[in-house]
């Protein structure tokens, strides 16, 4: 997630995007986005009092109009069962942090700050190029090719970034990738075969001696 919350239209939205990771029959590390939402949000919204005899489908989408920041992006980590919920570690994530974790402690999910190390946005973006081009990134499509309203929404900002009105769903993206890349998840069939000469080249029994003599 990429936080800011205000309901103020003059001001940023907050980026949720949900990515998961699997292995192709050849065993190579395919990524989709999930799910994705851009919304300005207050930090929490008003309570709901759920009526008696409601079921929770009925009282989720009662109250979800009245819902912030913090209710939103938990809901979306139970519903697609995540498993770790990134936030971005600046003054507005520290602060939905503590409440996820406050909150929601126990859900299943785990939260984590993440630290961008001083790099900005356009050079995050550029670090993930190569998952793109490599075939690994996929996004769910219907039968003709189209997209999900939230799926359009964020091939249009990757696609008018670095100059589009908004930014915060690429930003929740390439961090999540990044991510994904640290813990070893989406390794890139170059960096696959690279290994692959090296264990072929290993069984083969050619080394180099230590000391030549």
């Amino acid at each position: 997630m990429d936080p800011a919350y205000t309901a103020k239209q003059s001001n940023d939205p907050s980026g949720f995007t949900v990515w998961g990771v699997w292995y192709d029959e050849k065993g190579h590390s395919r990524i989709i986005c999930l799910n994705a939402w851009r919304k300005r949000l207050e930090l929490h919204g008003p309570h709901v009092d759920r009526l008696a005899g409601e079921t929770e489908a009925a009282y989720i989408k009662r109250s979800q109009p009245s819902w912030g920041l913090v209710e939103n992006v938990a809901h979306s980590c139970k519903r697609f069962r995540v498993h770790r919920l990134l936030i971005e570690a600046k003054a507005s994530g520290l602060s939905v942090a503590q409440e996820i974790r406050r909150l929601y402690s126990g859900q299943g999910w785990n939260v984590q700050l993440v630290d961008p190390k001083g790099l900005d946005k356009v050079t995050r973006c550029h670090a993930v190029v190569p998952m793109f081009a490599d075939g690994q990134i996929f996004l769910p499509a219907f039968s003709d090719g189209t997209y999900r309203e939230w799926g359009q929404q964020l091939v249009d900002e990757f696609a008018s970034f670095p100059k589009g009105a908004t930014d915060d769903l690429v930003d929740s993206s390439t961090q999540a990738l990044t991510h994904i890349r640290e813990l070893g998840l989406a390794v890139r069939r170059d960096e696959r075969a690279a290994v692959e000469r090296e264990l072929g080249r290993h069984k083969s029994g050619k080394s180099d001696p230590l000391y030549p003599v």
